[in-house]
């Protein structure tokens, strides 16, 4: 049981980031596995991150954006820019905003590891990013 759980964590810990899968091994006294275990392992956990974040990434994608914009809602009653909308209902619809504060800041759109991922994907394409992703990038944000 032991041996099931150490091989679990190592497919799980490389489903996410390929490259600290085999170091997490390497280096710890408690894992015995073979070089060729390793690699399989590894490999397995690396292949099945893929296939997860592959067809449950439109599912990911949605719950992320749900919470993002539970976030946002709460940021924005928290700092309100208007005021609230005064309505007068004896003649035709009016409504009046009166400015509070603009403290927002703009969002950034690139940052530069985004930057970065679309100079590799103008350069090389779907194949250097695929060679790349476990190494540089996560699977997960290779995957999406």
């Amino acid at each position: 049981m032991e041996q099931l759980i150490k091989i679990i964590t190592l497919i799980l810990i490389s489903s996410v980031k390929f490259s600290l899968g085999i170091p997490f091994v390497s280096y710890s006294e408690q894992y015995t596995f073979t070089f060729l275990e390793t690699n399989v392992y590894a490999i397995t956990g690396g292949m099945l991150g893929v296939f997860v974040f592959m067809y449950f990434s439109e599912w990911l994608i949605a719950l992320w954006d749900r919470i993002r914009d539970a976030i946002y809602r709460r940021k924005i009653s928290s700092d309100q820019v208007f005021s609230s909308p005064i309505a007068d209902v004896e003649t035709p619809l009016e409504i009046q905003y009166d400015y509070i504060s603009n403290n927002t800041k703009p969002r950034k759109i690139f940052t530069p590891r985004t930057r970065n991922i679309v100079r590799l994907w103008n350069r090389y394409g779907l194949i250097g990013l695929a060679v790349l992703t476990p190494i540089a990038i996560s699977i997960p944000i290779g995957t999406f």
